[in-house]
């Protein structure tokens, strides 16, 4: 499995090591393929990359003390922003096809 080639950036951002990422991303990906039965689709993803923020969230959490935790949440939040617009585009990409697919069949059946 290809693993998202901004883990790097993410553990950098969240202040976690790159191995311990790379099993977060290795859980959430697991997690994401056991309720889409996928591993490529924008729902799988979507669903692995909501739960690699939850998972990188209760890592910051349990790392540092409850008097930092706003601070930190804000800096993981906006670690995994690239996730987020991956995911967005992702979705575009499906709905383009989608549309372009339907469009070519109302064109198909009218001639």
């Amino acid at each position: 499995m290809n693993t998202p080639k901004m883990l790097p950036f993410l553990a950098n951002t969240a202040g976690i090591e790159l191995e311990r990422v790379e099993a977060l991303w290795l859980e959430a990906s697991d997690h994401a393929h056991s309720i889409t039965g996928e591993s490529e689709s924008a729902r799988y993803l979507g669903i692995a990359h909501e739960q690699m923020i939850a998972l990188v969230e209760q890592e910051v959490l349990a790392a540092n003390s409850l008097a930092d935790a706003p601070w930190l949440m804000i800096q993981a939040h906006l670690s995994v922003i690239p996730m987020v617009i991956a995911d967005i585009f992702a979705q575009a990409v499906v709905t383009t096809r989608q549309l372009i697919h339907r469009c070519k069949a109302k064109t198909e059946s009218v001639v």
